[in-house]
């Protein structure tokens, strides 16, 4: 018997043992502590001068209980508090046994001071009820034991309505099977913490709307709980749908703008054409068919541009490709047969370096068909079969895009000075190659020439 009475004076829960009519018989001295009072003070007081209105019932209604239960933790019912011989209160949680004394039967009651609980509990129901969000705490069986003020607004229940309910009454039924792929809370790990994840949320009076849920494990002491944010995303997704809509009124918008571009320039081209056919000066009619040539090159970037998916920048290896083809079969001499070789890399350009660098292309390629190989040139694939022009797009490995053109011809005149020459397709050349800050290089090869553009393309995409 010794034994159990040191136990009870040196357990650091605070201990008070009273008999069927509520009488004290001892306390530790941590409950002394507790409430203040000198131990020799309490046996034979009425158990409710320390924890009044013990939840409105005699302690000797709870004996019955006690021969069902065992154990009977008083936390289930109103808020209990202790009181203090100075008359101040905490909140307390008690646990009573029953347990028996030399024959007589005894209550041992186990008193809490959850003071430090309670702040913590305020502190965590205000964080609660300031988050923007429909706040709902579940537990492992994803039924709900706590929701915030946002909630009832969102959803339109009140707490009292959603507690001990399935969180998943929050959603339509159609998405609450795992077959649909979408479900939310079938189990209380159904969503990875920190990731979030947007379905339809469901209203008290039935309406869907769409939301954003995000989860986060919480450790307590009654076991991990999930907060769960639930965010109506309703005005989003007006505003993205709203976005949307605009972008595809101004992607058909900007192909429009691109259509109508190039039909304008063929029609520019069309009346250089018209009016090349009023004269029989062959060298008006020469710069007649170059302006032409520059016009419907430019025109066809529009095109290329009009039936891309990328608005905004060209394939310029596809259309490199597309422009030397159609200027072969204008210029290819009678009786000649010029072989277009290429050997190209994928590159894009945005439009204001696209136009330049077809525009340089064009000149080029124009040059080369006209001067390359002239009648009567022996290039090594038979009297009078032309030639072969090399087209090359690629980009090295210090990120620069380099566009060249090259035949084994003629080669230059030997008094051509690039810098220098007042040729108009040269100097176009020059002053498109400043325009994009480029590098252009003309020369003879023996045999033949090589014309390379040298540009870099920061802030451009390489669709590598």
């Amino acid at each position: 018997m010794e034994i159990y009475k040191q136990i009870f004076e040196s357990l650091p829960e605070a201990l008070l043992v009273v008999d069927p009519d509520g009488r004290i018989i001892q306390l530790n001295p941590p409950a002394e502590r507790m409430f203040g009072y000198d131990r020799e003070e309490l046996p034979g007081q009425m158990i409710e001068i320390l924890v009044p209105h013990l939840l409105g019932k005699h302690l000797s209604d709870l004996f019955s209980q006690l021969a069902e239960k065992g154990v009977w933790p008083v936390d289930a019912g109103p808020e209990l508090f202790g009181r203090r011989k100075d008359s101040s209160e905490f909140p307390v949680d008690i646990t009573l046994n029953e347990m028996q004394v030399e024959g007589a039967t005894q209550l041992l009651c186990a008193v809490r001071d959850i003071t430090e609980q309670k702040h913590a509990d305020e502190k965590f129901r205000g964080l609660l009820e300031s988050a923007p969000d429909a706040m709902v705490i579940v537990n492992d069986q994803g039924r709900v034991v706590l929701s915030n003020s946002q909630t009832e607004k969102v959803f339109g229940y009140s707490a009292a309505e959603l507690v001990g309910q399935p969180l998943e009454m929050l959603i339509p039924e159609r998405l609450r099977s795992p077959r649909h792929g979408q479900h939310y809370f079938m189990n209380s790990h159904a969503l990875p913490p920190g990731s979030k994840q947007e379905l339809f949320g469901l209203h008290k009076d039935g309406t869907e709307f769409p939301v954003e849920i995000s989860q986060s494990p919480l450790g307590t002491a009654e076991g991990t709980l999930y907060s769960t944010a639930i965010r109506d995303i309703t005005e989003r997704k007006v505003a993205e749908r709203r976005v949307a809509e605009s972008l595809a009124e101004k992607e058909v918008l900007l192909r429009e703008i691109h259509h109508r571009v190039k039909n304008n320039l063929a029609v520019i081209s069309s009346l250089f054409y018209l009016q090349s056919t009023y004269t029989e000066d062959d060298a008006t009619i020469k710069i007649m068919q170059e302006c032409m040539d520059r016009v419907r090159s430019m025109a066809l970037v529009h095109e290329t541009l009009y039936e891309s998916e990328n608005l905004a920048a060209v394939d310029f290896a596809q259309y490199a490709l597309s422009l030397s083809k159609q200027l072969v079969t204008t210029y290819s001499l009678p009786g000649a047969n010029v072989h277009l070789k290429a050997d190209m890399e994928p590159v894009t350009m945005n439009l204001d370096v696209a136009v330049p660098c077809a525009l340089i292309l064009n000149e080029v390629m124009t040059n080369t068909l006209k001067h390359a190989y002239p009648p009567g040139h022996n290039s090594g694939h038979g009297a009078g079969a032309g030639g072969e022009v090399r087209l090359a797009l690629r980009r090295e490995h210090d990120g620069a895009c380099v566009l060249e053109v090259s035949d084994k011809g003629v080669g230059l005149p030997a008094d051509l000075d690039f810098d220098s020459t007042n040729s108009l397709g040269l100097r176009l050349i020059r002053s498109l190659t400043r325009q994009i800050d480029a590098n252009f290089v003309l020369r003879s090869t023996h045999p033949g020439t090589q014309a390379r553009l040298t540009l870099r393309l920061e802030g451009y995409a390489d669709s590598r």
